[in-house]
């Protein structure tokens, strides 16, 4: 196809002359419309351009909106305490680690501190100078990449649903700004209270991580994301490992009684610690009951007759019980 002289051809970028190659390939375009009027009329090779560039970007729209439903952001906040009932806990720092659902590798992450005006305690927390504060940036500076961390995901993270998610959706909306929605939820609080159990305390991220051996919680946003993705990987796979052997490794997830003591003497299962949480139960399920006296207290019956006086009560009295001997009696 040759084009004419003063056609639209001459003033078509590059781009629109490839577009228009392929629109007619396509049969999208005829010879006519592909030559194009003169350039004092009106042009109708942009419109097709501009057609063809929209449906191209609806479909990666559509693409990319199917791909972020296949990944999981773990994310964690750190934020001010709320002192009264108006008060509302600020952002100080958000971390987000992307995976995807696949394999769970990771695909991203992303960590930033968040300066809020009137906060003096961001140095001591963080071990920051003034200086360094100043030049932190506000929420309003990054609310675009934390929009983009989440929304269209898979949110989890640990008690995101009665915390970390109310954070988020007041902070957008002090600033004005349509917050940010996920496909669907996984807060492991809930999840392990269901399927793991309070065998590591009080399930929280601390008490996880020292169960499974992870060192201290640091109380920084990315840190404590990847801590709590190590503290589900690893009690993912206890959980597996007890429902593929539950002959001798479920014994570890009940409570002792007394038909386990010998085994406990024996080091089979694990003595619980002692402290004043576990000594009432212990005393009652692992120690021997103890023998019943041989002196019998007797109670009178409290029913009486009616209007009789109580000074007819007789008091308590004690009744030693006669001593049996399992000897035979000498000289008999």
């Amino acid at each position: 196809m040759v084009a004419k002289q003063g056609s639209a051809w001459d003033h078509a970028s590059t781009e629109e002359i490839d577009v228009i190659h392929m629109l007619e390939k396509q049969g999208l375009l005829d010879e006519k419309n592909a030559c194009g009027p003169s350039h004092n009329d009106t042009n109708i090779l942009r419109p097709a351009y501009q057609h063809h560039q929209h449906e191209q970007h609806q479909r990666q729209h559509h693409h990319e909106e199917e791909r972020r439903r296949l990944q999981i952001v773990f994310f964690d906040l750190e934020t001010t305490i709320a002192f009264g009932p108006g008060d509302k806990p600020k952002l100080l720092e958000f971390g987000a680690v992307v995976l995807a659902v696949q394999g769970l590798r990771e695909l991203q992450s992303y960590s930033t501190l968040i300066r809020q005006p009137g906060i003096s305690s961001m140095g001591a927390k963080f071990n920051l100078s003034e200086h360094h504060i100043i030049e932190l940036p506000s929420f309003d500076q990054i609310a675009d990449q934390i929009f983009d961390m989440l929304h269209g995901r898979i949110w989890a993270g640990h008690n995101i649903i009665k915390f970390d998610m109310v954070c988020i959706r007041d902070a957008f909306s002090m600033a004005n700004r349509i917050p940010p929605e996920p496909v669907g939820v996984i807060d492991t609080l809930p999840l392990l209270r269901e399927t793991f159990g309070a065998r590591a305390g009080n399930l929280k991220m601390a008490s996880l991580a020292k169960y499974c051996g992870l060192g201290r919680q640091e109380h920084r946003s990315l840190a404590d994301v990847r801590m709590n993705m190590e503290v589900l990987k690893h009690c993912a796979t206890i959980l597996f490992l007890e429902s593929k052997y539950p002959d001798f490794l479920n014994l570890q997830n009940h409570l002792p009684t007394r038909s386990t003591s010998k085994l406990l003497d024996e080091g089979i299962l694990p003595t619980p610690q002692r402290n004043l949480r576990w000594n009432a139960r212990w005393n009652q399920v692992i120690k021997k009951p103890r023998i019943r006296t041989s002196i019998e207290m007797k109670r009178p019956s409290l029913t009486k007759p009616h209007g009789a006086s109580t000074s007819n009560v007789q008091p308590l009295t004690l009744r030693k019980q006669p001593q049996i001997s399992m000897y035979p009696k000498s000289g008999g």
